[in-house]
């Protein structure tokens, strides 16, 4: 009995970004990741306000978020590397639609 308190609390992540930043980093981690999340929404959303890259971002969000929040551990680095990538080309796809020749290299 005694083995089973000496063990970790929590040797596994809980397979939800929102938990388990909730359990690792306390109010204040979830008040920094609620922040982020609604800093990212409110950017795709000043973006869809001048074209229609939207739509694209938003699925790209939702599809990030749906996994975050059901599958993996928040801090896995080759999680962490493909949202900074997906993040990185979305942003270069937004920009060169903003650009006044669509983006097109003459």
């Amino acid at each position: 009995m005694l083995a089973y308190f000496a063990s970790q609390p929590l040797p596994l992540h809980p397979h939800n970004g929102v938990l388990q930043a909730w359990l690792e980093l306390g109010v204040v981690g979830a008040l920094a990741v609620a922040a982020i999340l609604i800093l990212v929404v409110g950017g795709i959303e000043r973006v869809a306000r001048r074209n229609r890259a939207a739509a694209p971002l938003f699925a790209l969000f939702s599809t990030g978020a749906l996994i975050f929040g059901s599958t993996f551990g928040a801090w896995q680095s080759w999680w962490q590397a493909a949202l900074w990538l997906v993040a990185a080309l979305a942003i270069a796809v937004v920009n060169g639609a903003d650009s006044p020749d669509g983006g097109a290299r003459r």
